[in-house]
């Protein structure tokens, strides 16, 4: 859609708009007080002709009737006639007196009816509850009906419409005054909202035709405008528009005139300024491109030179990360064999720790059975003391042994020459000597054995010294084993100590030979990117030459005036 019908759509939819609220409102508001007015000109007309009504009913008559059987009175017909003659009077187009009555107030909240105008057809004002049927309108004296709207009682009122089964009504309610000036009764009037309605559904309809005849003319006014307003605003677009059509075709020497002092002239000014610089612009660009085109030629020719060397430093430093790789090969080779060297010799400190150690503790024990055997031989040679004391014993045992059977020979002699008296005791002889045989036939075993042990315990005495000796020569051994293993040890630790510098210099060694690799690689890819960059700088440099061609017949269409 063009701007022109959009700009036009824009003011005929904001007049469609304004057009409707203006005419809305005016019709809303020509309605509401035309029928203001109505309802306030039926309610002054129901006003005063209940107060008129009201004024022409004696109200001391009035006062009288209570009761059904006083419809057959005088007064009542008196009454009923005034207002019969007041009902049919006010019977026209504009106003419709349906209904004219008088009630008085039984109770707070109800009032009953007295005297109806109404025709009596012997039924009571209410809706038939079989049919519905509302034509039934006589209502008799002393029918009820709750206070509606009626709020004031001692001055004339009238409602405003209201509905009820019978229709809609605007009523008017006077007091009915007796000689004494006393209010006994009320004077109705009820108008039919059925007339007044049809009035203003026929107001409501003119209304409406000029209302809609006023917003056609509207409309049609703001079309005119509208149109008129478009072609205004829209004219300066179509020179720019036409300007900027020239411009697109390459004639930059174009130029617009806009002269409205607004907005518009302001961007023909920048319109005209941006086609200088454009012009301006496509002559640099003509001059630019040939530069270009030269410059590119020269790029060409350092990207084919520079991406052979980059070539020639790619093999050699591939030849290069080559070797040094296998330099890392042999270094990692080394350094996991003095890894090996260090697990090794760290085992031999080990071990030889735990010789040391064994060497103390078996010292120890010789030292402990040095002493034990020392201590043996000394109780071994009191031992031997004491068995030479035993023989001493033993030879004065026989000695006394030998004696006694000398005496117990003795004795017996001098019992064989005491005759009988001395049998007995030579019996008693011979026994003593028999037990001095026995004890010293018992002491020469117990002096052999004692030789014998004494024999035996000379060799143990001679054997446990050789043994002390042998001991104290197997305890000098095991010093001098001790001293040797600590030697070894201090070795050990030394070699373990060298071993590991050995290895945290392969390690280091490795280190460096891996990161020499790495270097060398990132070295290689960069040569190898710098020969892609220079490779692919040829292309561009070659295809920037094409576009420098290009530029030129670009810029060669261009109408501009330095052509």
């Amino acid at each position: 859609m063009r701007f022109g019908i959009k700009l036009f759509s824009i003011f005929m939819g904001f007049s469609v708009l304004i057009s409707v609220f203006l005419v809305g409102t005016l019709y809303w508001m020509v309605f509401r007080q035309a029928e203001n007015h109505l309802k306030s000109q039926v309610q002054t007309t129901a006003l005063s002709l209940a107060h008129t009504m009201s004024s022409f009913i004696d109200g001391d008559k009035h006062a009288l009737l209570m009761r059904p059987e006083d419809e057959k009175t005088p007064a009542y017909r008196e009454i009923q006639l005034i207002l019969r003659k007041f009902r049919d009077q006010n019977r026209n187009e504009n106003i419709y007196v349906e209904y004219a009555y008088t009630k008085i107030r039984s109770s707070p909240d109800t009032m009953m009816y007295i005297v109806d105008a109404q025709e009596d057809d012997g039924s009571i004002a209410m809706i038939n509850p079989e049919t519905g049927d509302t034509t039934y309108n006589f209502t008799p004296i002393g029918s009820k009906s709750k206070i509606r709207w009626q709020n004031e009682f001692h001055k004339p009122v009238v409602s405003d419409f209201y509905t009820d089964a019978w229709g809609t009504w605007i009523t008017g309610c006077s007091p009915i005054r007796n000689s004494r000036g006393q209010i006994v009764g009320y004077a109705y009037v009820d108008i039919n909202g059925k007339k007044i309605n049809e009035e203003l559904n026929r107001m409501k309809r003119r209304i409406l035709i000029v209302s809609l005849s006023a917003f056609i003319g509207v409309i049609i006014f703001s079309m005119l405008l509208s149109y008129t307003l478009s072609r205004y605003v829209n004219h300066p677009l179509r020179t720019l528009r036409n300007g900027l059509q020239k411009i697109k075709d390459g004639h930059f020497e174009h130029k617009v005139a806009i002269h409205t002092r607004d907005e518009f002239e302001e961007l023909s000014d920048a319109f005209n300024t941006m086609a200088d610089n454009m012009q301006a612009m496509a002559i640099q660009l003509l001059s630019s491109s040939k530069k270009i085109a030269d410059c590119s030629n020269e790029v060409l020719t350092i990207s084919k030179d520079q991406a052979a060397t980059s070539s020639e430093q790619s093999i050699s430093v591939t030849e290069t990360t080559a070797t040094m790789e296998e330099l890392t090969s042999t270094s990692r080779y080394i350094a996991d064999n003095s890894e090996s060297v260090v697990t090794i010799a760290a085992e031999a400190h080990e071990i030889s720790q735990k010789g040391v150690d064994l060497a103390a503790v078996t010292k120890a024990k010789m030292e402990e059975i040095r002493r034990k055997s020392e201590s043996d031989v000394t109780e071994i040679t009191e031992l031997g003391k004491k068995m030479q004391k035993i023989t001493d014993v033993m030879d004065i045992i026989n000695n006394i042994t030998e004696q006694t059977k000398l005496i117990s020979f003795n004795a017996a002699l001098e019992a064989t020459g005491a005759g009988e008296a001395g049998k007995r005791f030579s019996v008693v002889a011979a026994e003593i000597r028999r037990l001095a045989e026995n004890v010293a036939e018992s002491t020469e075993e117990i002096k052999s054995t004692v030789i014998e042990v004494r024999s035996a315990m000379d060799a143990l005495i001679k054997s446990s010294r050789e043994s002390a000796d042998k001991i104290h020569e197997g305890v000098e051994f095991v010093n001098k084993v001790s001293a040797v293993l600590g030697n070894i040890l201090i070795a050990d630790q030394k070699t373990t100590e060298a071993a590991k510098q050995i290895s945290l210099s392969t390690q280091q060694q490795r280190t460096a030979s891996e990161q020499v690799v790495t270097t060398l690689k990132e070295i290689s890819e960069g040569a190898r990117q710098l020969v892609k960059a220079s490779n692919q700088a040829a292309l561009i440099a070659s295809d920037l030459n094409a576009l420098s061609e290009e530029l030129k017949k670009t810029v060669a269409a261009f109408k501009v005036k330095s052509n």
